[in-house]
């Protein structure tokens, strides 16, 4: 058993305001965190009621930090077997025991768990819990009326129950359809459909009889225990209409009904200006009811009349207060999701369509004064909201949402409606409150089709939203534009940005500028969320593409294909720059915190600007540097960080070269030095790509400083953190590619091949290994490699021998290609069979020739094309047993590869390739959360081994010689055993 006082005091000291204790505990943890035994003095630390609370939620929350980790490596199911049971055993009824805030993070492991485990090797979960959910409803059911009931439930059990049922189901909507996803809902419905139909009628009883004499408390804990069962619900039902609540769709829609009409003074009251708990279980039933008529229409059809008119009403009732949002932005949803579907002629009756705008679209419509409380003092959160596309969203979203979707089926008299509410806003001319309601009202008629990151691409012929912005948006755009830093109204100038945002592909490439230029002024304004409005508008311009057409890339001038260009020319960023980029990037530094969207900006003027962002370096550069030391003491805003790296990326990659490379080295080496000491995990994926960039700007004289960088990195421990290991590879490919002798001379090479070992050991890092002997095949000369190479193709083979995927084959069959472009058939052949004679004729035949047609990049199937006819006829090999009998079936498959045919296999990975664990778990991250686009790229590039070669003449050339030298033995071979596709393929390449 793991030190309990020694654990507790680890665990106490990680919430120290020390750093020097907090790391001391972090590495005793990390210590001790590989020992069986910790688990159990984890679990006996939160079971144990004298425990401080604060100790047993640290130790919770570390718990499932711990176990996520656990399942972040794809071979978790071979370790930690007496762990893993330990858990299962003991996890279910420490959480139901436990405190709400407890609970919450033990229902969060749990879900984890679950969701590796659940139901194939730890099928008893939810039947254990739907144990204690009989226990829960024998009680409630001997009693007759609901304040009989209320005293007999343990409702704080019941919450636990519920909370840990719907973190088990809460991964069924959205996921993809599989049998093996039906098999498990199936299962679960076994074991608590009956339950879930007994608990709303349980519900109800309770609801309507005798809640309101209780204490508030009792009140809050049974409402939110029937929000969770409609999410539970929500959950069983999201892939497909289980039959047994087919079967009971009266009692279910009934019950589920009573639950949303259900109104009380008392209860309302609970909870202050927050959301009442009645509140919280309309919008969840509101949640149910909105897929129940978007997926099963015909079923819910006979219930649909009731349910929209209780909808309906209850959006006239409930009140402009922010304590009802989410009950209008759902009921708004229903109502939407009626009007797109088949059962829109509800809405027929143009009393309706009146009726509907008058009372919930334009009500909802207006600005609130709690909006602008919002948008003044929580600009964060307005934004989420509102340019986010949080899943909360706003009512206006909604309303909007309900404008589209009505105008699907009745765009003329909506429009018509609506236009006569807009002109009578705009008409008032001193209501800014009315004429911010129009911009979205016009916003939703004008709309048809679109994206908030592309914009709107096709626009109504009912409403003419250019000179809407001609006429209306763009005069106060300009009158905001004279005084940025005195905005009387700074909502509705965010707003009338917003408006010039969606519409800007309507917009000419001249106003687009304008735009551009108005926003730019505005970046100066003393309001965060205009001058994110204005950022991200200029960033949007600036992404903003247009197709043109261009001869394909065979060069046939009669043939063209579509490509997409930035929309905006090389001049008109030019011109941009002397003015924008320093506006932006005073406006970086005044935000108080790390506004993505300006960054984002930066980024795409780096990105679009590309070597023309050279004079600006001087100035830029130390800004960002600047700001990268204020985030690595603090690293809060991932987005932030994210476009922070990628800026400083872009800018080495279209400015840095030999000659400049000091002006990037000098400022950045120490603080990205810094980051690895402090180890700053968030960032240190980061660090190890820059630090590649700037290596592959030198030509042959590498910094010193580089050296002492690649020694921690060629120890086994670095390569545990599996967030770290793409720019690690990056990194030492770098270094070989500038520093090769050096690492050779310091006999580093054996340390660099352990690595490989190791990547190559599972499944979810062995590209990895095969990019690092890519390049080791690239760069060293034979002698360099030759003690190596049998014990390199040895750990290939025992590694396809333990799993083979499509991942692993197809890198594997690029790398072996580099080895023989660059070292020879038979230096191939000499090193497979140091490993087992003949063993390459039978790595060609089950895996090299089968696979290789299923690669889909075209440097990759070039590389492979040149790489199969130097196997076939570049040297003698084929002319002996076993390789003469697959001769024409490597001929197959080049030809498949000349030709540009591919296998119909999927192009992703294999299903159980790489499983990532969630992000912001601790280390748990995934791995491409941390690529950076603009560093150095890691998709697959032409390689200078058949950079000037053609495949199709090569295999011509190297057939026709090859036959010449070989007829006799081979032509009979060409005549019977080869497909007359290749054959005809071959003889048009020889002609040619």
């Amino acid at each position: 058993m793991a030190d309990l006082q020694a654990l507790v005091a680890a665990i106490s000291k990680t919430l120290s305001p020390i750093q020097a204790e907090r790391r001391a505990a972090e590495a005793y943890l990390e210590g001790q965190s590989s020992s069986p035994a910790v688990i159990n003095g984890l679990l006996q630390i939160i079971s144990t009621k004298s425990t401080s609370t604060y100790v047993q939620q640290a130790t919770a929350v570390y718990l499932k930090n711990h176990i996520a980790k656990t399942y972040a490596n794809p071979e978790w199911e071979n370790a930690s077997v007496t762990e893993r049971e330990t858990l299962k055993g003991a996890i279910v009824g420490i959480l139901l025991s436990s405190q709400p805030l407890i609970r919450r993070q033990l229902g969060e492991a749990l879900a984890t768990i679950a969701e590796n485990e659940y139901p194939r090797l730890w099928p008893n979960l939810v039947p254990q819990l739907a144990s204690a959910l009989t226990e829960i409803l024998s009680n409630a059911l001997n009693k007759q009326k609901g304040k009989d009931m209320i005293p007999v439930v343990d409702w704080q059990k019941l919450q636990g129950i519920l909370e840990t049922l719907v973190a088990v189901f809460d991964r069924y909507p959205e996921r993809e359809r599989s049998n093996e996803l039906y098999t498990e809902i199936n299962y679960s419905l076994k074991h608590v459909q009956e339950h879930v139909k007994a608990l709303f009628s349980v519900f109800v009883t309770v609801i309507y009889d005798g809640i309101e004499h209780m204490q508030p408390s009792v009140i809050q804990v049974v409402f939110e225990n029937a929000a969770l069962l409609c999410k539970m619900f929500y959950c069983l039902s999201w892939q497909d209409f289980p039959e047994y609540f087919e079967d009971n769709m009266q009692a279910l829609m009934t019950g589920v009904q009573q639950l949303l009409v259900f109104e009380s003074e008392t209860v309302d009251a609970i909870g202050g200006d927050e959301y009442s708990p009645s509140c919280q279980l309309q919008a969840s039933v509101l949640e149910v009811i909105n897929l129940y008529a978007a997926k099963f229409d015909e079923d819910f059809r006979p219930y649909l009349q009731k349910y929209l008119e209780d909808t309906w009403a209850l959006l006239v009732r409930r009140g402009k207060s922010t304590r009802y949002d989410t009950v209008a932005i759902n009921g708004m949803k229903f109502l939407t999701i009626i009007s797109r579907g088949p059962d829109h002629k509800h809405y027929e009756s143009e009393k309706v369509l009146s009726e509907i705008c008058k009372s919930i679209i334009i009500p909802n419509m207006l600005l609130r004064e709690d909006d602008i409380d919002l948008f003044e003092d929580n600009p964060t959160e307005y934004l989420r909201r509102d340019m986010e596309g949080s899943d909360l969203g706003t009512r206006r979203q909604s309303a909007m949402e309900l404008v589209k979707g009505l105008c699907m089926y009745y765009e003329k008299p909506v429009t018509t409606i609506l236009s006569a509410y807009v002109k009578e806003m705009l008409d008032n001319g001193n209501d800014w409150y009315k004429q911010d309601a129009a911009l979205y009202i016009v916003t939703a008629l004008g709309w048809r089709s679109g994206t908030a990151t592309e914009g709107a691409t096709e626009t109504s012929s009912l409403i003419n939203v250019m000179q809407f912005f001609e006429s209306f948006v763009l005069p106060r755009l300009v009158e905001s534009a004279n005084e940025p830093k005195q905005l009387q109204t700074p909502i509705f100038t965010a707003d009338l940005v917003k408006y010039a945002m969606s519409f800007r592909n309507q917009i000419s490439p001249e106003g687009c500028m304008k735009i551009a230029g108005i926003c730019g002024k505005l970046l100066e304004a003393k309001e965060p969320i205009v001058r994110t409005y204005a950022a991200s508008c200029i960033e949007r311009i600036l992404a903003m593409k247009k197709e043109i057409e261009q001869p394909m890339v065979n060069g046939d001038s009669t043939k063209q294909a579509q490509r997409k260009v930035s929309r905006l020319g090389r001049d008109e960023v030019k011109a941009m720059l002397p003015t924008f980029l320093p506006t932006a990037i005073l406006a970086m530094r005044d935000s108080q915190q790390g506004n993505e969207y300006l960054m984002r900006l930066v980024l795409r003027f780096c990105s679009v600007s590309k070597d023309l962002m050279a004079p600006y370096i001087p100035e830029l550069l130390p800004v960002l540097v600047e700001i990268l030391k204020a985030v690595t003491a603090n690293p809060a805003n991932p987005h932030f960080n994210h476009y922070l790296f990628e800026s400083i990326a872009a800018l080495i990659r279209f400015n840095a070269n030999p000659n400049s490379i000091a002006m990037f080295e000098k400022p950045l080496m120490d603080p990205l030095c810094n980051i690895l000491v402090a180890d700053v995990s968030e960032f240190g994926p980061y660090v190890f790509q820059i630090f590649s960039q700037l290596m592959l700007a030198h030509d042959v004289n590498l910094p010193e400083t580089y050296d002492s960088l690649l020694g921690p990195l060629l120890t086994p421990p670095m390569w545990e953190r599996r967030p770290y290991i793409p720019g690690m590879t990056q990194f030492i490919d770098s270094y070989i590619r500038r520093a090769k002798d050096r690492l050779k001379n310091k006999r580093q090479l054996e340390q660099v091949l352990g690595i490989v070992q190791k990547l190559l050991a599972t499944k979810a890092t062995d590209h990895h290994a095969t990019h690092l002997l890519t390049t080791l095949f690239e760069i060293y000369d034979f002698s360099v490699l030759s003690n190596y190479v049998e014990t390199i193709f040895r750990l290939l083979m025992v590694r396809l021998h333990a799993g083979k995927t499509t991942k692993l084959v197809r890198n594997l069959i690029c790398c072996l290609s580099t080895f023989v472009l660059r070292f020879g058939v038979e230096t191939m052949r000499k090193g497979f069979d140091s490993v087992q004679t003949n063993v390459l004729g039978q790595l060609l035949q089950q895996v090299w020739i089968p696979e290789v047609p299923t690669i889909r990049n075209p440097f990759q199937r070039r590389l492979c094309a040149v790489a199969l006819t130097e196997i076939a006829c570049g040297s003698d090999l084929c002319t002996r047993p076993p390789y003469i009998e697959i001769w024409p079936y490597l001929l197959e498959a080049n030809v498949a590869l000349t030709e540009g045919i591919v296998l119909d296999q999927e192009e992703g990975e294999d299903e159980d390739d790489e499983k990532l664990g969630p992000l912001g778990v601790a280390e748990v991250y995934a791995a491409a959360h941390y690529e950076l686009n603009w560093g150095v790229s890691t998709k697959p590039t032409l390689s200078p081994l058949v950079a000037d070669k053609e495949p199709q003449n090569v295999l011509a050339t190297k057939v026709s010689e090859f036959m010449r030298m070989y007829n006799e033995l081979f032509d009979p071979i060409v005549r019977g055993k080869m497909g007359e596709q290749a054959k005809r393929a071959i003889m048009s390449y020889m002609k040619q």
